[in-house]
């Protein structure tokens, strides 16, 4: 049952074998008195990659080094084998920093049920959720690699993709003649497609145009000698946006002999710089040349030469020429991405710049490409590589990596996303995979972790003395509630004794190189946090494992408790309710889990055979799921092979509990008189002072109560209620551009601050700078005489022509409204009405409230009915990193 297909000695073929499980058993719980199901698979080789159903949380998707493809519809409980791909995958060691082949991936279209297989030279698609197969591999051309691949976020059938050709795999300076990546689009599943564009970078689809899609992509323009991934001459690429593609169509024309209609405003541009980039070299391009039957000192082929061995002929489908637009939109644009609407493209610096110096500045878009404007970072640095770390709360942060060779800056831009505040410096990466260290719990709006150097790495001019006190080179832990305002280090857990003062908890990130598990959390489990890291001053990135331990948290990481010796993987199921871990030091053939947010743990034996290394544990996108997926592998060296046996462990908790939990409507805080008609708390954040407002605002979220023993019901809903706006504190500030906090916390200068303008049309408004700005979706009150509202940067409005009958009447109504307003407060102030708000902020020494930036006074909401706090510290912050 399915699709064969022969290419040359190559077999790709689809069928259906169902998988048996290698064993089958329960484990009791000795405290519940419940049982759990358990399921352990063994496969053909170490699993490389899986897909769990983002629209089917029933369908789960594998594949393994050997090429072969499973399926399960039930969360794993039983496996298929659907699809074997035969020809050898290309070894991990192929990469390069702008691109990597495809290697053996599974991608999901739009509603789940078609689903994309893909290697460099081999696509194979299905449009019935698997249960058949058909090739799609005529869409690569002859002597080409499949570099990337995107299916269309709406559209299942459509897809876009990049095709490297083969003469690129040789060094820059023996690039093939037919050396070229290759933009195609495919409307249909597949069946056909379009060349949109020669010599590209990137690609990725962009917002509609004219009420069709658009594809976004960085180009070479014709003419000039072909560099893959980085032109020596920037100022010959170009970002550009393609849209009404016609009839699906394969066309290997010149790209000039697609686009029917081109527009481009010449504009004055920098110069270029003379860059290049090592696309393989060594090793790694000497093994991929063999691998495709080519002598690496052999030069490139010619045009009427053929790669390897021949394939068999792919027929192109019959089609017609479309009629594609195209649309210019930036020059000397190298690198791009998309973001909650925004473009932001890397254009590359003015003047000179080294050969090999990927540096450049960020643009960016929020009409779609038809104006740029350039982000503003402090003017002191030197912008090298930008690694975008989060978008979901209306602003951006960024981790900018200025040269450093393990660590850069994090920013955080303005609500526009236009101006950029700096607010933690030396935060660690990893090169390859190009990762951060930076982590937002996803819970809880306003936390983050992140693990930062004290060695003093290109720190800006002015900042000589910035946490000088540090002696020690070393890595360490840090914290924020209020989205970088202040971060502070974790507090060591009281049960661990500290033998050599000062001792905190350090957690390692997605960069380790070391532990494999970054820190966990999940949307719809408030509050809690996993995380793999040691007690210590500082963060050892080679550490001895019996040192490192798993620990939790579930007030948002403000305390912790050590969960478990050693570091583990570890999941989370039924909003957080049911915990799973497994060592990941040594091979092991146990699992501990809980389902008190570790009160108690239990251990459970998944397998009677030998143990085996764990990888992972993955729980699927159903925040209301109780089953868990181990995926680990065994090594057989010791029987004299080198091969690796796959394992999949299936644990279904569903039956552990008896009860559903009851009257999620009646949560109560802890401490409070208890309702017994309910299993459920309210749960507050705190900012680690034991403030509860965070963000402005104080927050109550519905959780289930630690200690009962029951399933989340269908009626909960982990949403958040906002209860009360708080007044204004240091912490709900940021310093704004070119400041950043001293010693004492105060925002000072480091850089000469620009004057910005905007508008245009006889009325250009000015950027008056401050030294702080509010944190973007933070929601307090200022109180009055504010220090920090009354030193932040504003927008200068300007004035209407005074010219006319119409600017006269224009002044008058001005003036009418402005004695309404000042009569309106003097009526308040004698009333003792409550003012709330930015909108209404009065203080001697601010601009007035038509003079404040929008994000200063248009993103916020008031409740009715809400009481306010009184603060009277208005003293001096404490230091950036809190001890």
């Amino acid at each position: 049952m399915g699709y064969c297909v022969v290419r040359g000695s190559l077999l790709a073929a689809a069928f259906l074998v169902l998988l048996r499980a290698q064993s089958h058993s329960t484990c009791s719980d000795s405290l519940d008195g419940g049982s759990f199901e358990v399921l352990d698979f063994t496969f053909d080789s170490r699993i490389t990659s899986y897909l769990w159903s983002e629209y089917n949380y029933d369908r789960v998707w594998l594949l393994t080094e050997q090429g072969f493809v499973y399926k399960s519809d039930d969360k794993g409980k039983t496996w298929k084998t659907v699809m074997t791909l035969l020809d050898d995958l290309l070894p991990d060691g192929y990469a390069s920093d702008q691109a990597q082949p495809v290697i053996g991936q599974i991608m999901e279209s739009a509603g789940g049920d078609i689903v994309w297989l893909l290697a460099e030279d081999q696509i194979y698609v299905t449009t019935n959720g698997g249960s058949t197969f058909e090739s799609r591999s005529h869409l690569i051309k002859r002597d080409h690699i499949l570099v990337d691949f995107e299916p269309h976020r709406n559209e299942p059938s459509r897809a876009l993709f990049l095709l490297l050709h083969k003469d690129c795999l040789y060094a820059p300076t023996a690039f093939g003649e037919r050396c070229s990546t290759d933009l195609e689009v495919t409307l249909d599943s597949g069946r056909t497609s379009t060349n949109v564009a020669n010599r590209v970078y990137g690609a990725e689809w962009g917002a509609p145009v004219e009420g069709t899609d658009s594809i976004v992509f960085n180009y070479q323009e014709m003419g000039d000698q072909y560099y893959p991934f980085l032109h020596p001459l920037v100022s010959k690429m170009f970002l550009a946006r393609m849209w009404n593609f016609g009839s699906s169509v394969r066309d290997e024309a010149a790209f000039e002999g697609n686009v029917v209609e081109e527009t481009w405003e010449e504009q004055e541009q920098p110069n270029g710089s003379e860059r290049v980039d090592f696309f393989l070299s060594g090793p790694a391009r000497d093994e991929l040349l063999s691998r495709l039957g080519v002598d690496p000192a052999m030069p490139p082929p010619s045009a009427t030469e053929s790669w390897g061995a021949p394939d068999a002929p792919r027929e192109s489908p019959s089609h017609t020429r479309g009629a594609m637009k195209q649309t210019k939109l930036l020059q000397s644009c190298f690198s791009f991405f998309d973001m909650h609407g925004g473009l932001f493209a890397i254009q590359a610096f003015p003047g000179e710049n080294e050969p090999s110096d990927y540096s450049g500045e960020l643009q960016i878009s929020h009409d779609m490409g038809l104006s740029f404007r350039k982000a503003q970072f402090p003017e002191t640095l030197v912008e090298k590589h930008y690694l975008v770390l989060d978008g979901t709360a209306g602003n951006i942060f960024i981790h900018v990596l200025h040269g450093s060779e393990f660590t850069g800056s994090v920013y955080e831009s303005s609500s526009d996303e236009y101006v950029f505040s700096l607010i933690l410096h030396n935060v660690e990466y990893s090169e390859r995979p190009l990762l951060s260290s930076f982590h937002r719990l996803l819970s809880l709006e306003g936390t983050y972790f992140a693990t930062v150097s004290t060695e003093q790495l290109d720190i800006p001019a002015g900042h000589d003395d910035y946490d000088s006190t540090l002696e020690t080179t070393g890595l360490y832990t840090v914290r924020t509630f209020n989205k970088g305002s202040k971060w502070s280090r974790i507090r060591a857990p009281e049960s661990i004794p500290c033998l050599e003062p000062p001792c905190y908890l350090n957690l390692y990130g997605a960069d380790s190189k070391s532990v494999r598990t970054p820190v966990l959390s999940e949307n719809t489990a408030i509050g809690l946090v996993l995380g793999n890291g040691y007690v210590g001053e500082y963060l050892d990135d080679v550490p001895d494992v019996d040192e490192v331990a798993t620990y939790f948290s579930r007030d948002g990481g403000l305390t912790f408790e050590m969960f478990s010796e050693y570091p583990h993987a570890y999941g989370m199921g039924d909003y957080g309710s049911i915990m799973l871990l497994a060592n990941t030091k040594v091979p092991t053939d146990l699992v501990h889990y809980t389902w008190d947010q570790g009160l108690n743990i239990a251990t459970c034996r998944f397998s009677e055979k030998q143990p085996i290394y764990v990888d992972e544990i993955i729980s699927g996108p159903d925040p209301r799921s109780a089953s868990f997926l181990l995926i680990g592998y065994s090594d057989d060296s010791s029987v004299g092979s080198d091969k690796k046996t796959g394992y999949v462990v299936y644990f279904d908790f569903a039956e552990l509990h008896e009860d559903e939990c009851r009257n999620p409507q009646g949560a109560v805080f802890e401490g409070d008189v208890p309702n017994p008609d309910t299993d459920y708390e309210l749960f507050t954040p705190t900012d680690g002072d034991g403030d509860i407002c965070v963000l402005g605002v104080r927050t109550n979220y519905t959780r289930r109560m630690r200690e009962r023993r029951c399933y989340n019901s269908l009626e909960y809903n982990p949403k958040n209620t906002v209860t009360q706006i708080c007044p204004c504190t240091r912490d709900d500030y940021l310093c704004d551009y070119c400041h950043e906090e001293d010693n004492s916390g105060n925002c000072v200068s480091v850089c000469e601050v620009a004057i910005f303008t905007q508008g245009g049309g006889g009325c250009v408004e000015t950027w008056i700078p401050g030294a702080y700005r509010i944190v973007p979706g933070d929601k307090c009150t200022p109180k009055e005489n504010d220090p920090y509202a009354a030193n932040m940067g504003y927008w200068q409005k300007c004035p209407p022509e005074s010219s006319g009958a119409g600017s006269v009447v224009a002044i008058v109504v001005v003036c009418i409204v402005a004695v309404c307003i000042i009569l309106a407060a003097f009526y308040k102030s004698r009333s003792g009405g409550l003012t709330t708000g930015w909108s209404s902020f009065v203080g001697s020494a601010s601009p007035s409230a038509e003079d404040r930036d929008d994000e200063a006074s248009g993103s916020y909401e008031l409740l009715d009915n809400i009481t306010t706090d009184s603060d009277d510290d208005d003293g001096l912050p404490p230091p950036p990193i809190e001890e």
